[in-house]
């Protein structure tokens, strides 16, 4: 990952969490025009022009990536669910015949 790529990340991440230009600079060791040079790549990356709107994006990006985790895991436990009725019945199956049927 490129230096660049990172301070853009880490940017995005300071920008979301509150932060002005200058605490942001501060906190990545950057000058204050660097962070506007960076802002203003990000917002249009983002395709939005406003901090706001890049906090609102990302929020929906965010709420999307905990549903698909949740949607994991609710599959994976009805799976799991499945299994263990498939189990279930297999076992009372086996007790309900005649020793030696199936």
């Amino acid at each position: 990952m490129s230096r660049d790529f990172k301070n853009k990340q880490r940017i995005t991440d300071l920008i979301i969490q509150g932060h002005s230009n200058a605490v942001i600079a501060s906190r990545l060791g950057l000058t204050i025009r660097g962070v506007k040079f960076h802002v203003t790549k990000i917002f249009k990356a983002h395709n939005v022009t406003s901090r706001a709107q890049l906090i609102a994006k990302n929020s929906e990006n965010y709420n999307l990536k905990l549903m698909q985790i949740k949607i994991e895991s609710l599959t994976k436990e009805l799976e799991s669910c499945r299994l263990e009725l498939k189990n279930t019945k297999d076992r009372l199956y086996s007790v309900s015949l005649p020793m030696g049927t199936k």
